[in-house]
């Protein structure tokens, strides 16, 4: 059960309210000593003193828990002695064994006593009467006797139930008595006519004992003297005189009593029944009540011992000590209720208890004697010698410091303790003991397996502990409210001792909650005391901030480090305690406030919230570079704002709020002032300080630049019609701002959506401004395009185009639109967009003369509106590019929209729509101002702009009048247009003849499309624009002619190809004068397109040797199927054996040398391609012939990479396909151009090496 929670919970309140009392600020009264409240928590402890417990008192609970630990300990310490022996006939009997036994008895006995009963109704005067009476007496005993055993057992468990239950003892059924009435009135016949009877002595015992048994003790009595003075030799007259001694005893005639006990200790002392007899003698001695009583039932209680000890003297060790498990289980406890009665009579006597230790020494085994002497320890407590019991204790832990039961030995000392009231004891044993179980001491590291006793020590400890620092601390507390200092240093010195003792030892008990929050009140309540005392004493302001260094600032700062430990427990607070939560933050945030006036002895918490002295910021007032808060200045703001984060409701948070804010703003952190005021004006609109704060904190938000802030106030400004520092335009103007820049600051940090969303925004908050929604509109649509949202952003663009036709920004809308459309493959609407893009800059350049010429001028903005429109506008600009002209912009836009259109109606094949585009933009690029460079930061017209030449250097060209020329030449090759393609390419040639390198790109393709239209004589043509080629290689340097040898080869592969046709048309037939004829021709006509073939391979162009290469081969096997397929000359039909020697020389002279030739070609072909890392159709044509020529030497027809093609192009320009002119370079995608088309472009070059223009 949890100690003191009175104190603790009065002590919470006076916190509260002391806190409460701290927080006053201007118009609350000032303390007495500006103690912030803490006066308060002097009074309500003070109330709160006679409700606390100490450490030197008990509960109730404590006392009866004491009272029932002493019953528990002397049970088996009765004033009585045990109760008589079982019968001997019995036995030993087994609880558990009696219902069997019982059983098997009535069953047995049953039968007998039946036969015996009729055997008396026959002939009751028969001889053996008195013997058949006798037995069924006794049979009936026997099941009398066993019944009662039955009974008593249940009884026991009856007693177990109710002792559970708590049922109190007096309560309690009586113990049920045997019933022996039917034996007893069989005994009377027998006595009153059969008196010769031969047992008869043994009939008078069981009639005596029977009837005193039942109650009729004064009858029985008499058959027991009839029976002592009688038969003087019976067997049976010590258990008379044991009968006798037990009625006398009961009856409380000690003398009678002790003579009957005497008679059999001293004349029976064989008797079964002698040490029981000597033991209920020590008894009657104990009970006279004297001295020598007490000494005589000692000395006769040892002998009881001694007796049993001798009779078992074969289960005695070495040191004399009986092993008390070997003895049958009633004589182990008759031996242990003899010592439990020694215990009492030594407890009676003078002799006390020393000697009754001495002698359980010799007797009992260590944990034996242990347990008696704790029974003794509380047998002494019982009757009030608490001196005694404490000194059995101290013994026992003399003879094992370490042993488990210590923890209940220091409950029972200091409850002795507190009943002799030796106060100046309780204090310091309870200290000892708490130390003695300390967590890392040594008994508790020797018990840590002892779970039971563990706990029970760390209870104790824990429990004193928290007692103690609670005493202490009220006490300390009374000591400041008398004004006894020295007192209270004392007090609070010990009380933060133990407490720190405490929560070192048990950071996680039950209790560390509240010992948290009460030791950070310990060091704030002193920190706070000598601070107030240095003010008082020390004036010199330089000795007064050392002096507060070293004896006051450690408890400060130990003190907020403890406040915050409790805060961060608030989700740790014990179920049934206080919440310290709200009083720990708001008395942190007072003593961060005493650690600033550590500094400043002149601060206070009280005089910086007086309003009075407030200076409102003002709009116009020079933003100044903020200044780095004090350590100090920190450690407050952080607090304050901590108890405004967790109680932002509270009273005393505008305070704390306002004090923040005015640090804050004392070293120009403009936001964080800023956000405190804002707090203060969103959670007490109606504090005093809201008013003063909300126009000081707009100004601070925009130095700040807090751009959402100034949005939120500003329209919440207008809403409340406080126009008193701004006006109602300029709260207009400061919302679009402040959109614009809450826009960019997404944008940046990639956060397109909300971006665009934010932006837009504007649209709805000012639909009268189009100069200041236009821009808006399309920066939305800007944003919506850089985060990759296309549908969004073709939204945007259309609706900008749809509502601002005429603004400048609406042909770059198209533009940007086109290119979206493209980018989700709309490549027909793509183009349209891209179409109409030189009509709308033409019109709006139109409009913009024609209103110059008017002379027509717009209508001048608001106050502050240009500021906004112009942020807004170059929002929009900073989309496209810092900086950008749109003037410029759409110039340069119409042109590269051309540009793309021709790109995408030349992908979909309308070429004639793309030779249309191309023909627009020469239109428009007479005098090549509409040439365009790509650079990094967008695009460029230098002639246009020489502001921008510097640009150039890092630029390539995108489109150009020399490039569209040329392109639209290849256009028309596209669309299987030669004559206008050889007419473009002359057009070309003629304007541009400097580029020699294009020029024999141009003649080449003029040279392909004569062959690709099929003019007449278009041999003799191409071989013209050979010749022109032939005639520019030698004006060539070699940096000129690298990139165009791969033009120079194919050229001559054609020329080669043109003598391969030749060798082909020429045919090997009979007749023989023919054949004659035939062979040589096809021959030479074989080495002419040989060497040319070889020529092209000399050029070592990879492509275009692995075709040669191919084609060189190839004709032998053309030579040597010729040769094959020729018929038998018919001169040798009918004779086999001059066709198969014509045969046989066919294959030797001519096809086999045929054969190898060819083979040598392809492996020619095959060298080539690997050295050249060629991989295309002819290199792995070749490797065919070469599997079917020689397949034990080249098996595999499909070698690795042959199968692929890639082309080798030069480059005559790189070519964008989509953009914009004031973008960056995102969908940049160089063309490949010129393209080569035609028969003899198939070869294609996969060379690793291969570059564009080079092979």
């Amino acid at each position: 059960m949890r100690k003191f929670r009175t104190f603790f919970w009065f002590l919470t309140v006076v916190l509260t309210l002391s806190l409460i009392s701290s927080a006053a600020f201007a118009k609350k009264p000032k303390k007495k000593d500006d103690d912030q409240g803490k006066s308060e928590i002097e009074e309500t402890l003070k109330d709160a003193t006679s409700k606390v417990q100490g450490v030197d008192e008990r509960s109730a609970e404590e006392k009866a828990a004491s009272e029932a630990d002493r019953k528990k300990a002397l049970e088996g310490l009765g004033k009585a002695p045990i109760a008589q022996q079982q019968d001997d006939e019995l036995g030993d009997v087994n609880p558990e064994e009696v219902d069997e036994r019982l059983k098997e008895i009535e069953s047995k006995n049953k039968k007998l006593v039946e036969k015996f009963e009729q055997l008396l109704q026959k002939d009751p005067t028969n001889a053996k009467a008195a013997e058949w009476m006798f037995r069924i007496a006794e049979y009936k005993w026997e099941m009398a006797s066993y019944r009662n055993l039955r009974d008593m057992r249940e009884w026991g468990k009856q007693l177990e139930s109710l002792e559970e239950l708590g049922t109190p003892a007096e309560e309690w059924p009586e113990a049920p008595n045997a019933d022996y009435s039917e034996s007893i009135e069989y005994y009377k016949k027998i006595v009153a006519s059969h008196a010769s009877y031969e047992r008869l002595d043994e009939v008078l015992f069981k009639l005596g004992d029977g009837l005193i048994r039942a109650g009729e003790a004064k009858e029985g009595v008499g058959y027991l003297h009839r029976l002592k003075e009688v038969y003087k030799d019976s067997i049976y007259l010590d258990r008379v005189y044991l009968s006798l001694g037990e009625y006398y005893f009961e009856n409380h005639n000690v003398g009678t009593a002790e003579a009957a006990y005497e008679t059999i200790v001293t004349q029976y002392p064989d008797s079964k029944i002698f040490n029981y007899a000597q033991y209920k003698l020590a008894w009657t001695y104990f009970n006279s009540g004297d001295e020598e009583g007490f000494t005589k039932a000692i000395e006769t209680f040892k002998k009881v011992v001694e007796t049993l000890d001798a009779r078992y003297a074969e289960y005695m060790d070495a040191n004399g000590k009986i092993d008390e498990n070997k003895l049958p289980v009633g004589e182990v406890s008759f031996r242990n209720q003899a010592i439990n009665d020694l215990i009492v009579a030594y407890a009676e006597s003078e002799a006390g208890w020393q000697p009754a230790r001495d002698y359980f020494e010799k007797k009992l085994t260590p944990e034996r004697l242990r347990s008696k002497m704790e029974k003794f320890a509380e047998l002494m407590g019982e009757k009030g010698q608490f001196g005694d019991r404490v000194d059995i204790y101290r013994w026992l832990m003399s003879e094992d410091p370490m042993h488990g039961r210590i923890p209940e030995y220091a409950v029972r000392i200091i409850d002795s303790h507190f009943n002799d009231n030796h106060l100046e004891l309780i204090e310091t044993t309870t200290r000892e003991f708490i130390d003695t179980f300390d967590p890392n001491g040594k008994w508790m590291l020797v018990n840590k397996d002892n779970v039971r006793e563990a706990e029970q020590a760390k209870t104790f400890a824990e429990d004193k502990l928290y007692s103690l620092a609670a005493t202490y601390l009220l006490e300390a507390t009374k000591a400041v409210d008398r004004e006894d200092n020295a007192e209270a240093d004392k007090l609070f010195l010990q009380s933060r001792k133990d407490h720190e003792t405490f929560l070192r030892r048990y950071p996680e008990s039950q209790y560390a909650y509240d010992m948290n929050f009460y030791y950070a009140y310990i060091l704030d309540e002193n920190s706070d005391r000598r601070l107030s005392q240095l003010k008082k004493d020390v004036k010199n302001a330089e000795q007064f901030r050392r002096d507060a260094a070293d004896q006051v600032l450690p408890d400060l700062i130990a003190a907020a480090e403890q406040y915050q430990k409790v805060i961060e427990l608030k989700d740790n607070v014990p179920e049934d305690g206080e919440d310290h939560t709200r009083v720990s933050a708001n008395r942190q945030v007072f003593v961060y406030a005493n650690v600033l006036a550590t500094v400043d002895p002149e601060w206070s918490l009280e005089a910086s919230g007086d309003a009075k002295y407030f200076r409102a910021e003002t709009k116009d007032s020079e933003k100044l570079e903020e200044i780095p808060l004090t350590d100090q200045e920190n450690a407050f703001v952080r607090s304050a704002g901590q108890y405004s984060a967790l109680f932002p409701t509270h009273e005393d948070t505008p305070g704390f709020l306002w004090r923040s804010a005015e640090i804050y703003r004392s070293r120009y952190h403009y936001n964080e002032a800023a956000q405190r005021f804002d707090e203060l004006v969103t959670n007490f609109p109606k504090h005093e300080y809201a008013g003063q704060a909300v126009g000081s904190m707009f100004a601070l938000y925009n130095k700040a630049e807090n751009w959402p802030k100034i949005e939120y106030w500003a329209e919440w400004l207008i809403t409340q019609g406080n126009f008193k520092v701004y006006e109602k335009a300029e709260l207009e103007d400061a919302v679009g701002y402040s959109i614009g820049q809450q826009s960019e600051d997404l944008y940046e940090a990639k956060s397109y959506r909300e971006s665009a969303e934010k932006l837009y925004t504007l649209k709805k908050r000012f639909p009268d401004r189009e100069n200041l929604i236009a821009p808006a509109v399309f920066s939305t649509a800007n944003i919506y395009r850089d985060g990759k949202m296309v549908a969004e952003a073709i939204d945007k663009y259309e609706e900008f185009r749809a509502t601002y036709p005429k603004r400048p920004e609406a042909p770059i809308s198209t533009f940007e639109a086109a290119t979206l459309y493209a980018q989700k493959t709309d490549f027909e609407k793509a183009a349209e967009m891209f179409e109409l893009v030189p009509d709308e800059v033409a019109s709006i350049e139109s409009e913009k003369a024609a209103l110059a010429a008017s002379g027509d001028k717009k209508v001048k903005a608001k106050k502050g509106e240009k500021k906004v429109e112009k942020k807004v506008e170059k929002k929009a600009d900073d989309q496209e590019g810092e900086g950008v002209d749109l003037k410029k912009a759409n110039q340069t836009n119409a042109f590269v929209a051309l540009f793309n259109a021709v790109q995408i109606r030349e992908g979909l094949e309308q070429y004639d729509l793309a030779v249309a585009d191309a023909r627009r933009y020469l239109t428009l690029n007479p005098d090549k101002k509409g040439d365009v460079y790509k650079y990094e930061g967008g695009y460029l017209r230098p002639n246009a702009h020489p502001k921008d030449a510097e640009k150039l250097s890092d630029a390539s060209l995108l489109v150009s009048q020399e490039g569209t020329v040329f392109h639209l030449a290849e256009i028309y090759i596209k669309a299987k247009r030669y004559d206008e393609a050889i007419a473009q390419f002359t057009t070309y040639l003629e304007q541009y003849p400097e580029n020699k390198s294009v020029n024999i790109y141009a003649h080449l393709e003029i040279a392909k499309a004569m062959q690709g239209g099929n003019q007449k004589g278009w041999q003799r043509s191409q071989e013209k624009e050979f010749a022109k080629i032939e005639k520019i290689i030698p004006t060539m340097t070699p940096e000129e002619l690298e990139p165009s040898l791969t033009l120079i080869a194919e050229m001559r592969f054609m020329m080669a190809e043109r003598l391969y046709d030749d060798f082909k048309a020429i045919q090997l037939e009979f007749p023989v004068r023919v054949l004659r004829k035939r062979i040589p021709e096809k021959a030479a006509a074989l080495a002419t397109a040989e060497t040319a073939f070889r020529a092209v391979t000399e050029l070592k162009v990879a492509r275009w040797s692995a075709a040669a290469s191919f084609l060189i081969g190839e004709m032998a096997i053309d030579f040597r199927d010729a040769l094959r397929a020729l018929p038998i000359p018919d001169e040798l039909q009918g004779d086999q054996d001059a066709q198969d020697e014509y045969t046989a020389w066919l294959e030797d002279e001519l096809i086999y040398p045929a054969e190898d030739q060819a083979i040598k070609g392809f492996e020619f072909a095959l060298n080539l391609a690997h050295q050249l890392k060629v991989y295309n159709r002819w290199s792995r044509q070749s490797a065919a012939r070469m599997s079917e020529l020689v397949p034990t030497s080249f098996p595999v027809t499909n070698e690795k990479g042959v199968a692929t093609e890639h082309s080798s192009n030069m480059v005559l320009e790189g070519k964008f396909v989509l953009g914009a002119a004031a973008r960056g370079q995102k969908d940049v995608v160089p063309a490949e151009l010129p393209k080569e088309d035609g028969a003899a472009q198939e070869p294609v070059d996969e060379s690793p090496e291969a570059s564009p223009g080079a092979s």
